[in-house]
């Protein structure tokens, strides 16, 4: 059995690996990798199960094309040696077919002439059918790694010419595609109706992938907003609905709204609604009642995926529905004794809420409602500063599957992945602590960690008092100066 060679983008270097395992997942294949570099768009892995690695990629959007892996050396010789070893018994498939030879080199490449002569020293393969550069049956590519300049553990350009000379070959068979051509057809500069805070259409497709979008799977969005992450969800054929606590981005203006984009990718038979809420209030629930025994509850199991970017305090406030200033007291009313709610001009009062307890609602949540192998992913903000590091969440009902950091200068977000655990999987207690070992610079802190971390954080009501974040990134992230104790006044008989 071949391995296989994975082509990635360039981009996003720390979702590919997670999302191409996702997909496999999906797929119910078992995806082994040998050889994986951040630095390098290159993976060689192997399916030691068996199963179709162009059905794993096609859907992939961080995935430019996956190759039946021929051979791989440091040079040319050991590359034609690994080529007649370990594809002898495929040669003879494609002897007759038409077929191509293309180049792709990463941080280096080679005069059309050289290119020529290389390509030229596989005739040896002795395939007989017709060459076609435009519609070729097989297509062959030699891949050329040169040392990257971004790896600070590769020392190999510093004895050579940058570019002059490869340090890792490959020969692979072309077998499938990605997605990447998705980025452009829903890109948000074709977007009908958009926001400040609607997600780019790279990053959704990837989330869709990660939660498991599919047909006949239910995904549900608690910031929907302009319905960016729903709308992947939907592509993938997965029925979508979703809450936001802005009637406004639901609304939209001019004719034009969360309906009309999915119009736009006729879609909108996925499309199941929205409605405005938030979600401490959600009037989604999670609980099925009493149980037969009458004494307790049990939990009421019905979705297959959420997927959110919860607002972090920066470009749309953090809010929950309540009063500021009297947060116990449930109705208002009027002078005359009418509960406001009931006008029909009424405008749901809110107050600022804390990035740290949406955390905790949101893993409670999940835990609830997800179906076992339901996945939940959210986007959450990390000051690139150790201090500002805010730990990532974890339940004893979910799994921690991935972390991805997108980084955007002084600080970064990360894309957390988790999948509902079977119950004869869950630990006695619902909520345990952990850490995720994947990623050494990541803590993980349990629900009553969370409590802790909130109890440290100042008291107030004010959105800087209960986002740390929030108020860092408005202070451009300068480095926080310690108070210098004051120097003693000289007497002047000294």
């Amino acid at each position: 059995m071949l391995d296989y060679l994975v082509r990635f983008a360039q981009t996003h270097e720390s979702f590919r690996l997670p999302e191409l395992q996702a997909l496999a997942s999906l797929h119910h294949v078992r995806l082994q990798i040998i050889h994986y570099s951040e630095y390098f768009p290159f993976a060689v892995v192997r399916l030691p199960d068996g199963g179709s690695i162009a059905n794993v990629a096609s859907r992939a959007i961080l995935v430019q094309s996956v190759y039946e892996l021929w051979g791989e050396g440091r040079d040319y010789e050991s590359l034609h040696a690994s080529v007649k070893s370990i594809a002898v018994k495929e040669i003879p498939k494609y002897r007759y077919t038409s077929f191509k030879f293309t180049f792709d080199s990463f941080q280096g490449s080679k005069t059309s002439a050289t290119q020529c002569q290389l390509i030229e020293s596989f005739s040896w393969l002795d395939f007989r059918g017709v060459i076609s550069m435009k519609a070729a049956e097989q297509s062959f590519v030699i891949f050329e790694e040169y040392p990257s300049l971004d790896n600070p553990a590769d020392t190999t350009h510093k004895a050579r010419k940058f570019g002059e000379i490869p340090t890792k070959l490959y020969l692979g068979r072309l077998v499938g595609l990605g997605s990447r051509d998705l980025i452009n057809k829903y890109s948000l500069k074709k977007r009908s109706y958009l926001s400040t805070t609607s997600m780019d259409a790279e990053m959704s497709l990837v989330m869709a992938n990660m939660i498991h979008a599919r047909p006949g799977s239910l995904i549900f969005d608690p910031f929907v907003g302009t319905g960016s992450l729903t709308i992947s969800c939907a592509h993938f054929g997965a029925a979508v609905f979703g809450s936001d606590i802005d009637p406004r981005a639901l609304r939209g203006k001019n004719g034009l709204g969360l309906k009309s984009n999915f119009q736009q990718y006729e879609t909108s038979d996925q499309d199941l609604g929205s409605f405005t809420s938030d979600l401490v209030n959600t009037p989604l629930r999670g609980w099925s009642g009493p149980s037969a025994t009458g004494n307790s509850t049990h939990c009421c199991e019905w979705l297959d995926g959420i997927v959110c970017d919860p607002p972090y305090g920066v470009r749309e406030g953090l809010k929950t529905l309540g009063h500021r200033n009297d947060p116990d007291r449930k109705i208002h009313y009027s002078a005359d004794g009418q509960a406001l709610h009931l006008h029909s001009d009424y405008i749901a009062p809110k107050k600022p809420y804390s990035f740290v307890t949406i955390l905790n609602d949101l893993l409670s949540f999940a835990a609830a409602v997800l179906v076992p192998d339901g996945r939940l992913s959210f986007w959450m903000p990390t000051a690139d500063d150790v201090e500002e590091t805010l730990p990532i969440p974890t339940h004893g009902k979910l799994e921690l599957i991935a972390v991805c950091v997108q980084p955007f200068g002084k600080w970064s977000r990360r894309l957390i992945t988790y999948r509902k655990r079977h119950s004869e999987s869950c630990p006695s207690s619902p909520q345990v602590s952990g850490t995720y070992e994947a990623m050494d610079d990541t803590k993980a802190v349990d629900a009553e960690g969370l409590e802790s971390l909130t109890a440290t954080m100042p008291a107030g009501t004010q959105a800087d008092d209960l986002n740390p974040f929030r108020k860092r990134y408005f202070e451009g992230f300068r480095p926080r100066t310690t108070k210098q104790p004051d120097k003693p006044e000289l007497s002047s008989n000294s």
